[in-house]
């Protein structure tokens, strides 16, 4: 809760181990023929200094990685793209609520993006979005996620000295605000020395979340309301320290491992806007550590940010509500037109029952497209065979009835479960039909199988009337839709709609 809101060969028998030598020797901080006790002295210290860095990092990135034991002469400086480089971020935020039971799971989100570096006028760099997929995580299973297009956030236009990099026409919503987690973070200071062990501050500086509203309303593609006064910027440092921890080799190129931490803490009151009613307060404790690999040709090849935030909340009454926050990033290169790329976790299989959630949302949003043959594709070919053209009849009158969302919404879904290569589903309809404001329960049984889902059956209900009559039947076996009452209007409901 932050306001508003060296270089040595070290596998000797390895073919082209002497190529590698050779090519970086002229690199070296040291001669490669140094006193051998010296050597072997300074090998045993930076090594397992070197391979401790590397056990930070995820299990597919360490192994691409080779732990120097001597230095280039010069520190790794930042440099401006002479091509594009295409970046992939991953991150997931959770949320638990220390001593609430085990099986309680408060979720979180999870959010994947395209980030392209290239240059830009006046010897600046300038990033863009690529598609940006906002999903909702519960019990570790990843729901489909609303998608926010390339290009529809105002470009990053930045300048550096070599050390740091520096916004320039901002903030934009995508390098320090809040909405999109701050890219600033993984473009860390550089020391001013190549010795492991190095250290320069780095004050880490966030924007407030809607900070960045004027610039994408001007070079992006948001609409500020008419008449609504834009937020005057404010922002906060973060006082975290760099440390260069060892030296790498990454497919033949030298590059610098660093770590970043700080803490911080604060506290924050929430008034109330209801007269008679008292506000509650809050105080938090936020722990940083940020990891990056920053090649000797000036670029980031990879960043790993982890974040926890411990909150109390006081109430009135003086009761307590604790809740931690923790926050997991990572970006990588995966596209250049030369030296190392990596991969993310963005690559990972998604689960058989991922891939089932993501299936019943294609089909509901094919069938509310219209595009009748992806809807067949996503139903078991025995269904089709056993009722033809009356399946896509069926459908649409049940959706004519409910509306097109009352086949469920997978993006929110909480009952998930698996047997094998089966998977079922139950998830909330919203229905535009009833007048007593009840709404749908939807069952989805898949099959999933070499990466694909198939829908078995479905059989909708009205909401807390599991042992009515299904109101909408689709298997091989049977295929009906019901018309019930619309029930008697409350309060509140438009009796006409």
């Amino acid at each position: 809760m932050i306001r508003r809101s060296t270089w040595l060969c070290l596998f000797p028998l390895l073919t082209g181990c002497n190529r590698v030598r050779n090519t970086v020797e002229s690199m070296l901080g040291q001669d490669v023929e140094a006193d051998e006790h010296a050597e072997d002295a300074l090998q045993t210290d930076v090594g397992r200094a070197g391979q401790d860095a590397l056990s930070e990092f995820p299990d597919r990135l360490q192994e691409r990685l080779q732990p120097l034991s001597r230095w280039p002469t010069d520190p790794p400086r930042w440099t401006t793209p002479p091509c594009p480089l295409r970046y992939r971020y991953w991150s997931e935020a959770m949320i638990t609520m220390p001593g609430a039971p085990p099986t309680a799971d408060f979720g979180g989100l999870r959010l994947t993006a395209e980030v392209t570096m290239t240059a830009g006028a006046d010897g600046r760099s300038v990033l863009r979005n690529g598609d940006i997929e906002i999903s909702h995580v519960t019990n570790g299973i990843k729901r489909p996620g609303s998608v926010q297009p390339a290009d529809s956030l105002a470009e990053v236009r930045l300048e550096h000295d070599g050390v740091s990099w520096t916004e320039v026409d901002g903030p934009t919503a995508l390098w320090s605000p809040a909405e999109y987690t701050g890219l600033t973070q993984f473009w860390p200071k550089l020391p001013a020395s190549s010795h492991p062990g190095s250290r320069t501050p780095w004050p880490i500086e966030m924007h407030a979340r809607g900070d960045g509203a004027r610039v994408e309303s001007k070079r992006g593609k948001t609409v500020w309301p008419d008449g609504m006064a834009f937020p005057e910027p404010s922002s906060t440092l973060f006082p975290a320290e760099v440390e260069l921890e060892s030296w790498v080799l990454v497919q033949d190129e030298p590059a610098a491992v660093l770590v970043a931490r700080f803490e911080h803490a604060g506290k924050e009151d929430f008034g109330s806007s209801r007269p008679g009613i008292e506000g509650f307060g809050a105080t938090f404790e936020m722990t940083q550590v940020s990891r990056h690999i920053v090649l000797s040709s000036g670029r980031l090849l990879y960043g790993q940010v982890d974040r926890t935030t411990h909150v109390t909340m006081v109430t009135p009454g003086d009761s307590q509500m604790k809740q931690e926050q923790r926050w997991h990033a990572e970006f990588g290169l995966v596209e250049a037109c030369d030296g190392p790329v990596i991969d993310t976790p963005s690559e990972e299989v998604a689960s058989p029952e991922e891939i089932a959630l993501d299936a019943i949302a294609r089909f509901r949003n094919a069938l509310a497209a219209g595009t009748d043959d992806e809807v067949i594709d996503r139903l078991d070919p025995t269904i089709v065979e056993a009722h033809g053209d009356a399946v896509l009849r069926t459908l649409r009158k049940h959706t004519k009835l409910h509306g097109a969302s009352s086949l469920g919404v997978a993006e929110l879904s909480d009952a998930v479960e698996r047997d094998g290569d089966r998977v079922k589903v139950e998830l909330w309809g919203p229905s535009d039909y009833f007048l007593d404001g009840y709404n749908l329960s939807v069952a989805y049984e898949l099959e999933v199988r070499d990466g694909r889902a198939l829908i078995i059956s479905i059989e909708a209900r009205k909401q807390y009337q599991s042992d009515a009559e299904a109101l909408l039947e689709v298997s091989a076996k049977r295929l009906e839709s019901r018309q019930p009452p619309r029930g008697e209007p409350i309060g509140g409901l438009d009796s006409a709609r």
